[in-house]
């Protein structure tokens, strides 16, 4: 898939993308939001990637920002019988942060997902102390499924507890969003 919105290219991940996974999985800012692998190096960040979303459960694209590549985002989870998948953003280029690129991200992540894998419902899963992504899914319109502890419980960086937060909405329920907001801006 290669999209095309107001601000945000996606395209395929390719070769030359891995030493920028390395890069931002290698951020212990970027790192406190994403529940992924912590990189060791090229080739074993390649490794984890090509393992976890070559497969065809999984579908990852780089996000960019005028031929700039600022993080990635995607599906994992996609199970084509019950037509659910889990979404999720990383912008790995912090100077992109609080700008609503998320929010751009997610708007062609989610039509994507509804439009072209035919998901019936996508799923999300966001750390209590993340608000940008807490109201991100909420002005989108995701409806919280479940708040619960980890095993062990996710600290921030004051040594605070959260639970985790499942967030999901249904393709019905995405439509009629979506047209509340067309006729809003008329």
């Amino acid at each position: 898939m290669t999209t095309i919105a107001k601000k945000v290219f996606l395209r395929p991940v390719e070769e030359k993308d891995y030493s920028l996974f390395k890069k931002w999985f290698g951020d212990l800012e970027v790192m406190k939001y994403v529940v992924s692998h912590m990189p060791k190096d090229i080739e074993y960040t390649k490794a984890m990637w090509l393992k976890d979303y070559s497969k065809k459960n999984a579908i990852v694209f780089i996000i960019e920002i005028d031929t700039k590549p600022i993080g990635i985002c995607g599906f994992k989870n996609i199970d084509n019988e019950m037509n659910i998948a889990t979404f999720g953003i990383t912008i790995g280029e912090k100077e992109f942060w609080n700008q609503g690129y998320g929010t751009e991200i997610a708007r062609l992540l989610i039509d994507y997902g509804f439009e072209e894998l035919k998901l019936c419902q996508i799923n999300s899963a966001v750390f209590g102390f993340n608000i940008r992504s807490k109201r991100m899914h909420e002005k989108l319109g995701f409806e919280i499924e479940a708040k619960k502890g980890n095993s062990p419980p996710t600290q921030d960086e004051n040594g605070k507890l959260w639970d985790d937060i499942y967030f999901t909405i249904s393709k019905k329920d995405w439509d009629i969003k979506q047209k509340i907001a067309r006729s809003n801006l008329r």
